[in-house]
């Protein structure tokens, strides 16, 4: 960790802080200079399926989407500084993003937003993944039966799992509040 943020930063770690998640790694890591970026890295994996996951890609998928929803949102998502899976720097692939101070998911919708608001930012996060994803529209699939798309389908998927876990929403059409 050490090697890869001298080579890309420039920089010493000063301290650490280890968070919590589903990776193998996630550090908070205050810089030198007291930048303070997010360091992730997970070895590549097998799914129980037989498909190799590696982490590169998906660490690149990842940095695809933010940069996506911050263009269409504004700067909602953290940035991704780097993403590098030669194993020179570092025993695994790994990402270095920004560190934006977090907010409550309680506090990521406004109660006075309309339905139809919410759902057009649901909608374009959805396109997005289903970009990301390289999904082709099946009108005949279970999922998207009675739906228009992939995008719309993606997006109902998120509204319904975020939707009864917020009571405000900071982020608008324009960006965030």
């Amino acid at each position: 960790m050490d090697k890869a943020i001298a080579y890309h930063f420039k920089k010493n770690i000063k301290e650490r802080v280890r968070l919590t998640g589903g990776w193998k790694e996630t550090w908070l890591l205050i810089l030198s200079d007291n930048q303070k970026v997010v360091f992730r890295t997970n070895p590549d994996f097998i799914t129980s399926g037989g498909r190799k996951i590696v982490m590169a890609d998906n660490f690149e998928l990842e940095k695809f989407f933010y940069d996506g929803v911050n263009k269409e949102l504004g700067h909602i998502c953290p940035e991704v500084y780097i993403v590098d899976g030669t194993r020179e720097y570092y025993d695994d692939a790994y990402q270095i993003s920004e560190y934006i101070e977090g907010e409550k998911l309680s506090k990521c919708f406004r109660e006075d937003f309309d339905e139809r608001t919410k759902n057009n930012i649901y909608y374009k996060i959805g396109k997005l993944a289903a970009k990301i994803n390289k999904i082709e529209i099946d009108i005949n699939h279970p999922y998207v039966k009675k739906r228009g798309s992939w995008e719309e389908y993606i997006s109902n998927r998120l509204y319904e799992r975020l939707s009864p876990l917020v009571k405000f929403d900071l982020i608008t059409p324009d960006g965030v509040k």
